[in-house]
């Protein structure tokens, strides 16, 4: 029987008044239900980008820190860390802890994942004895568990045996494993014949619901969904979980209903646009926002191939003298206007369509099965992919995906802290109108995060960091 857990603990701001919720029967991990205790992240940044880095975490770490439970773990540099004190109160800055010399990412969510203790609701840390090549993976557990104490004690356990050693798209990362109630959710990217071992040795012995996600290059679930605690129920959401997905079918439908707003609305982490050469900056530096304005421009390469964004558009080497300003005047229905003359690419989206409506449909089956009289809220978000259109005889020439990321930054890579929902800011006014409806009307706060540098790194936020929750064992 699913355990759907009712949220008692206090929203952000205020201190837990009841008991922790129950850990859940037969799943070893927490969904974001749970009481959040810790958020760990790191000052780690590709060259360039340590400025961007430290924005966001100007934003986040008073952000979350504003639950006079949470703290922060912060892997940085002594000259960062002082910097990120300087917005704190005296309260918080306790709260707030440096950890030297430990194997650093920008990648925090995958290296790791955080059971718990079914007898004691204690988390378990385990690492992945393979990441990205060297990285020391039971080190920096080993410096976090220390760093908790005396507040939580978490044990270090078992590594996980992943097989592969430096892929880093590989589906055994922790990003790829998420929790809804009892329900393990786990993406089908990258894994083949290891699916079964490493979906049981994270998620123990919770149904596990696969998540399309091979037409992706990082092929994680935290791509493409998200379940998300209804903080207010209602009649049309009597589930204390919704699942938020994926949909090119909601993002074409709101650039219809809204053609003048501007396609690309780029804000701060204050939630102001930015200035038209910092924009300009951003537009510029993501390749496949580059490489859409070049074509929506009419500069197309010469010998266009069967690719959509990928090869049709021209190299990055013929974009770098261009001036990309009039495409931060293009509009929704640009956009609309543009995809009429690519119809393999609509096509393309509508198969990617269709695997999410079936895992949605599986899904809700699933629910309906565990918890009859629960309705599951979905919540369809706006997101496009960009990525290499192929036409195979396997496919009986219809056009596919491959190697996709998403366009816009995805609103699935999340977390929740309370009654808010930190994810990153979607760059598109209809999107950011659309989500704030949506959260809202689940009772979660949105707090839009301009996470450029990771969206350009094929992550974003859920990526960036790794949060603890709490549960208290079942009474027997």
């Amino acid at each position: 029987m699913l355990k759907w857990l009712i949220l008692i603990f206090a929203i952000a701001g205020q201190a837990y008044s009841e008991p922790l919720p129950v850990c859940p029967a037969g799943i070893s991990i927490l969904d974001e239900s749970y009481p959040a205790k810790f958020i760990v992240m790191s000052d780690a940044a590709n060259q360039g980008y340590l400025e961007d880095k430290m924005s966001l975490l100007t934003k986040v770490i008073p952000e979350v820190l504003q639950d006079p439970n949470m703290h922060v773990l912060l892997i940085a540099k002594k000259n960062n860390f002082a910097a990120l004190q300087k917005n704190l109160s005296e309260e918080q800055k306790k709260r707030l802890q440096r950890i030297s010399k430990v194997p650093s990412t920008n990648w925090m969510q995958d290296p790791w994942v955080v059971q718990f203790d079914s007898k004691s609701g204690a988390p378990i840390l385990r690492p992945l004895l393979k990441y990205n090549g060297n990285f020391d993976s039971v080190k920096l557990l080993q410096a976090l568990s220390s760093a908790m104490k005396p507040e939580l004690s978490a044990t270090i356990s078992a590594g996980l045996s992943n097989s592969k050693s430096s892929d880093a798209m590989s589906g055994q990362y922790g990003g790829n494993f998420l929790a809804m109630g009892a329900l393990c959710l786990v993406g089908s990217s990258n894994l083949k014949d290891q699916f079964a071992p490493i979906a049981k040795q994270v998620c123990g012995s919770a149904t596990v619901m696969k998540v399309p996600t091979s037409f992706l290059n990082v092929g994680h679930a935290d791509e493409v969904v998200k379940a998300l605690p209804v903080v207010k129920l209602s009649a049309e959401s009597s589930c204390p979980m919704a699942i938020m997905i994926a949909s090119p079918r909601k993002a074409k439908k709101l650039m219809q209903e809204n053609p003048d707003d501007v396609l690309f609305d780029f804000r701060d982490n204050n939630g102001e646009p930015l200035r038209k050469e910092d924009a300009l900056v951003q537009l510029e530096d993501r390749r496949y926002y580059r490489m859409l304005c070049m074509r929506m421009m009419g500069k197309k390469r010469k010998t266009p191939t069967a690719r959509w964004i990928e090869d049709s558009f021209p190299t990055d080497e013929a974009t770098q003298n261009v001036d990309l300003a009039p495409c931060l005047s293009f509009k929704n229905k640009d956009f609309l206007n543009f995809f009429k003359e690519h119809s393999d690419y609509e096509k393309a989206m509508d198969h990617v369509q269709e695997r999410m409506d079936g895992f949605i449909k599986d899904l809700t089956a699933q629910v309906k099965k565990d918890r009859p009289q629960c309705a599951l809220n979905v919540i369809e978000v706006p997101q496009y992919f960009a990525g290499k259109i192929r036409q195979t005889i396997r496919h009986g020439f219809k056009p596919r995906i491959e190697s996709a990321q998403s366009l816009f930054p995805n609103p699935s890579n999340g977390e929740v802290f309370g009654d808010k929902y930190l994810l990153p800011d979607p760059v598109n006014t209809s999107f950011r109108k659309d989500l704030t409806q949506s959260l809202t009307a689940i009772g979660l706060k949105p707090v839009f995060l301009d996470t450029h540098f990771a969206h350009r790194l094929q992550g974003n936020f859920h990526c960036s960091e790794k949060t603890i929750r709490l549960c208290k064992p079942a009474v027997k």
